[in-house]
């Protein structure tokens, strides 16, 4: 115990993010014995994978390390919150069927290849709040909604070649998947109207960047 509480007050001390405020998340978190799901959207954008480590070790609950990097993951996916508050409540609820384990693993692959700097080991250091602070969260929405569309383009474009030689979970079960993709997109128009932002304005700037991007 003493040891794990010497190893947060160095890593605390090591970030960017006010000391005080991450080491009173940290304490509470621990003092509750909250479990992955219990700990909120709001909570995990000042968590780190590091401190995740901390507070599940992965030897000793290897389940509840994987949900809450998972659900830590899904604050790092884009720089609009609103989307991956949409994520996060996904994850957060969901079961074990096989069209659900899919579709997270999917998504953790598209956070990744939308922020490549997120795999580099020294940024497991710092938080979802912090890496946004340091530049290294890239990615917008367009970039998910563009790669959904493309994904289920070309399945259906190559359905007949592929149905008897693709054996892979994510071709056999790619239909469902898809509808589950749909949902993100409907959920997160939801959430934006409940927070009076329109979905044109939230892309609008994003969509203008990469036309100008493209015309230069």
């Amino acid at each position: 115990m003493d040891r794990s509480n010497s190893l947060i007050k160095n890593l605390v001390h090591n970030t960017k993010l006010d000391e005080v405020k991450k080491s009173d998340l940290l304490h509470t978190i621990s003092s509750k014995n909250k479990k992955a799901r219990e700990i909120e959207f709001d909570d995990y954008i000042f968590l780190s994978p590091l401190e995740i480590d901390l507070l599940f070790p992965k030897e000793e609950k290897p389940q509840e390390n994987e949900k809450a990097k998972s659900l830590q993951l899904r604050t790092c996916a884009s720089l609009d919150n609103h989307f991956n508050k949409v994520l996060f409540d996904l994850e957060k609820t969901r079961g074990t069927t096989l069209v659900e384990e899919e579709t997270a693993k999917s998504i953790d692959v598209r956070i990744r290849l939308a922020n490549p700097k997120l795999s580099s080991l020294t940024n497991n250091i710092y938080s979802a709040y912090e890496l946004k602070l340091f530049n290294k969260i890239e990615a917008k929405v367009p970039f998910y909604f563009d790669t959904f569309h493309e994904c289920e383009k070309e399945y259906y474009e190559n359905y007949e070649r592929n149905k008897g030689i693709n054996k892979s979970m994510f071709f056999l079960n790619a239909p469902k998947i898809f509808k589950e993709f749909k949902k993100i997109e409907e959920n997160y128009e939801v959430l934006l109207e409940k927070h009076n932002v329109r979905v044109l304005d939230s892309l609008a700037q994003c969509i203008f960047q990469k036309e100008k991007k493209e015309e230069d």
